[in-house]
């Protein structure tokens, strides 16, 4: 009586649960025989696979796997599985009754009576599609969030370390320009110091000619090294402001090569050292380049190098190829070793400190000649030093043969040719006495007739009385300037060529007097072959008077 009880208790929860079975949606629910064929069907494997229960009932359950696993006979290790250990899961592919395919979370528990005799599998399955699409939203939002924050972090560090190392170079470039600023004092002071004393030994009517000659020379010495340095400091600001402009014109190689050779060759011999000069032999006769800057690089190069060289020589090689013109500096001076070497085209810095104490100088040099030959098409390289033995430096710059030039010129460069100045008139228009002075001076071994203007004014009334062949016009006058004053003889037909004399060594100063009827352009203070060169080229075109 007690056992029919415990049987029909039995019953009854069974039918409980089998309706609570029937009635889930979310997961696929049946139970198997031992040997696998399907006996129940829920509402949920009804709705994940697609099979109705008519339809599934008696069929093996493996009809819900893909033919790979069928081959290797995973429906039966499955169950085998749940047999042995009670309970099997596994996640994997199965197949809809329509053919798609969908990743199930299955769980197999194998059931058995109370003499423990199996009975059949319960089996349950669970779409795991929709949960994986969010496991990997999820998983790729947080590989996202985590890549940003690597990145982040990477950014920071960066930020960092860049702040630390510009801190680094501010704090180098403030300890450099303070070197520099505390040399450039010196150096400036040193020319400075030396024209104010010889002026005044000058002005001392008890010292001798040949005393006061040579006070002469020191000023004009120490004048020259002033506006090196002056040009220099003007000529870096504006390369490191990307303002350099270039006045690109026909140079002659040969004249180039001269100017070097006349210009050093003396400095050495003065100290007891060889200088040679050797140019390639198929070079273009004439390039076109910037003049002053290829001259103003290869002075502060060769200067060096005979500067830095106490015995032995100096040799200057220049030769072409691959399109570039180079220029082959080489000394048997002091040298320069590796941990120096790092510092050579620094700004505001010397290799050695002490060169600056020994030879003088402000550290302008390499940098503004490195500076000015990139920006002629090529560059500035150490190419080879050893310590006390010597250095060899390479200039190189861009080669363009000028293939419009048909003429030939002497071998040594410009000729005075006197006879275009016989009985010509100048006409020089400067406020300053001593500048009317100085080029009166450079006329004097010639047949000229030359009348001065102090001002603009008088500078107008001048030419157009007296009608000179040529009138050399400084800018900056009191009452009026030479600008207004080329201007307003310009509009009263005055033909004749007019040369602007100014201290503004820039191309736009040029540019706007050639614009404003200025027929050339000569910067202050005046070399004497670029002056005459310049005149004569007029003077041969002269309008007659």
């Amino acid at each position: 009586m007690k056992v029919k009880a415990q049987d029909e208790s039995l019953r009854v929860e069974r039918e409980r649960f089998d309706i609570l079975v029937q009635a889930v949606q979310d997961y696929a629910i049946f139970a198997l025989d031992p040997k696998g064929l399907v006996k129940s069907w829920n509402a949920g494997a009804e709705r994940f696979k697609g099979y109705r229960a008519h339809e599934i009932l008696g069929k093996h359950f493996s009809i819900f796997y893909p033919e790979d696993l069928k081959q290797t006979k995973f429906p039966d290790y499955e169950l085998e599985q749940a047999r042995l250990t009670g309970r099997f899961e596994h996640e994997g592919l199965r197949i809809r009754k329509d053919g798609t395919s969908f990743l199930a979370h299955v769980t197999i528990t194998a059931i058995y009576d109370r003499n423990k005799n199996l009975t059949g599998f319960l089996k349950v399955t669970r779409d795991m599609t929709e949960s994986k699409k969010l496991e990997e939203t999820l998983r790729k939002l947080n590989s996202e969030l985590e890549s940003r924050v690597n990145a982040r972090t990477a950014e920071l560090f960066q930020r960092e370390r860049e702040l630390k190392e510009a801190k680094e170079v501010a704090e180098a470039a403030s300890v450099a320009k303070s070197n520099f600023l505390a040399n450039m004092s010196h150096e400036i002071r040193t020319p400075l110091g030396a024209i104010l004393g010889f002026s005044e030994l000058l002005a001392d009517d008890e010292v001798s000619g040949e005393e006061k000659n040579m006070a002469r020379d020191a000023v004009k010495r120490n004048g020259q090294l002033l506006t090196d340095l002056i040009n220099d400091i003007l000529d870096l600001s504006k390369v490191e402001a990307n303002r350099l402009e270039l006045d690109i014109s026909s140079v002659t190689l040969k004249q180039l090569a001269t100017e070097i050779q006349t210009t050093f060759k003396l400095r050495a011999e003065n100290k007891g050292i060889q200088f040679n000069l050797e140019i390639a032999p198929h070079l273009p006769p004439r390039i076109l380049t910037d003049s002053l800057r290829v001259k103003q690089i290869l002075f502060n190069i060769v200067g060096n190098a005979v500067k830095f060289t106490r015995e032995g020589s100096v040799n200057v090689k220049i030769y072409g190829g691959q399109g570039k013109l180079f220029f082959d500096v080489t000394d048997t001076g002091v040298g320069i070793s590796p941990d120096q070497e790092r510092l050579l085209f620094v700004p505001f810095q010397q290799a050695d400190p002490s060169i600056t104490r020994q030879f003088g100088g402000t550290g302008l040099g390499l940098i503004l000649s490195k500076r000015l030959a990139q920006a002629l098409g090529g560059d500035l390289i150490l190419a080879q030093s050893d310590l006390g033995l010597g250095t060899t430096f390479t200039v190189s710059i861009s080669l363009r043969p000028d293939d419009q030039i048909t003429y030939s010129e002497n071998s040594d460069g410009w000729v005075l040719e006197k006879e275009l100045f016989q009985g010509k008139r100048i006409l020089i228009v400067d406020d300053n006495p001593d500048n009317r002075l100085l080029i009166t001076r450079l006329f004097k071994p010639l047949a000229v007739e030359i009348e001065s203007a102090s001002d603009g004014r008088s500078g107008i009334d001048k030419a157009l009385s007296w009608n000179p062949d040529l009138v050399l016009m400084d800018l900056q006058m009191p009452l009026m300037g030479g600008i207004a004053a080329t201007e307003e003889l310009r509009r009263s037909h005055f033909r004749q060529p007019i040369i602007a004399l100014t201290a503004h060594a820039m191309k736009e100063e040029k540019d706007r007097c050639l614009a404003l009827g200025f027929d050339a352009y000569i910067t202050k203070p005046i070399e004497k072959g670029v002056f005459f060169s310049t005149l004569s080229k007029f003077l041969r075109e002269t309008v007659p008077s």
